[in-house]
């Protein structure tokens, strides 16, 4: 059985919302859950968690109205970069031209930012395995 990684989904849900880090310790410690700005930049970097705290995991979770499956996420190391398929490419990259011409409709632009999301995680996800990659090369 392949070992799991885990990994932090807070930097994309940061992202998705135009959020910063400063802003979400100020809305943690408004809700009266103060986290240092370490531990959040430590969350937002797309490195393996080793350890995490629950009480901070809840109180992200409860700020930011997400489930813990989006705040923490497992992945087994893949041997290889993985692409999104040809046909969602394809649509993908129809839907660009189209915003960049400001004519999605709004099922349009739901549709782009669902492929969007899922080509940024294909993305995250190459790149973890490549850093890994490099990491053990200069262990080695």
């Amino acid at each position: 059985m392949k070992n799991r990684l885990a990994y932090s989904g807070l930097g994309p849900i940061l992202a998705d919302r135009d959020m910063s880090v400063r802003d979400l310790g100020e809305m943690l410690e408004s809700r009266g859950t103060p986290v240092g700005k370490n531990t959040l930049y430590r969350l937002i970097k797309q490195e393996p968690i080793d350890r995490i705290d629950l009480q901070i995991l809840g109180a992200l979770r409860d700020a930011l109205g997400v489930s813990l499956d989006e705040l923490l996420i497992f992945e087994t190391p893949a041997n290889t970069l993985r692409q999104i398929p040809a046909a969602k490419q394809r649509r993908l990259h129809e839907l660009m031209a189209r915003n960049s011409d400001g004519k999605l409709t709004k099922e349009e632009r739901a549709e782009f930012l669902k492929l969007g999301r899922e080509a940024e995680k294909l993305t995250l996800a190459n790149a973890r395995q490549l850093a890994a990659q490099r990491k053990a090369l200069q262990h080695s």
